[in-house]
């Protein structure tokens, strides 16, 4: 069964980082500051203290963000393309479960690494903070297509998929309890 990453202990720590990760981290940031747009294109604000300075993380692109707060994004980024390139050096298609066990994979990882935060079990995320963590997945799996030219055939899937997923997030938001959670 084609899933989440192995259970190996920091076994997607031992990739090394590519330009496939890269790409994705740095278009989650772009995806992460895009809502924050003002007409006058710059972002609304968002301070970050890293060690001791503040930088307005939402007005730098990803490769201008502190060292610290890449790090931070990376090691998320690489459970969840480690999972994508996995999947697919399979030929195993990245289908909905994928997607769920992924998803889920990320944010147990996530608390992990933020031992201080919280603990919040995945059934018990809001539908909203559920479909961040699969929209990232989408995210990862659409450019590893667009890395090795995906036909538009399955660009439709994806981007149906992503509507689907979307969808049913805004459905069910009213019956979920709602726990905020940042990757």
């Amino acid at each position: 069964m084609g899933g989440a990453p192995s259970s190996k202990k920091a076994d997607f720590l031992d990739r090394e980082m590519t330009l496939y990760d890269m790409r994705v981290a740095s278009r989650l940031h772009d995806n992460w500051r895009a809502p924050r747009r003002l007409p006058d294109g710059t972002f609304e604000p968002r301070i970050k203290v890293v060690n001791g300075r503040k930088f307005d993380i939402a007005n730098m692109s990803f490769r201008e963000l502190p060292a610290k707060l890449q790090y931070e994004n990376l090691v998320s980024t690489k459970i969840v393309c480690s999972a994508v390139v996995e999947q697919m050096e399979n030929n195993t298609r990245c289908s909905k479960e994928f997607v769920e066990e992924t998803a889920e994979t990320l944010h147990v990882q996530y608390q992990s690494r933020h031992v201080d935060d919280a603990k919040t079990d995945w059934k018990d995320l809001s539908a909203e903070e559920q479909d961040k963590a699969r929209q990232f997945v989408f995210l990862a799996i659409d450019v590893y297509h667009d890395m090795h030219h995906r036909t538009p055939a399955r660009a439709r899937t994806v981007s149906e998929e992503i509507a689907e997923h979307s969808k049913k997030s805004v459905e069910h938001a009213a019956s979920k309890r709602r726990v905020t959670t940042a990757w």
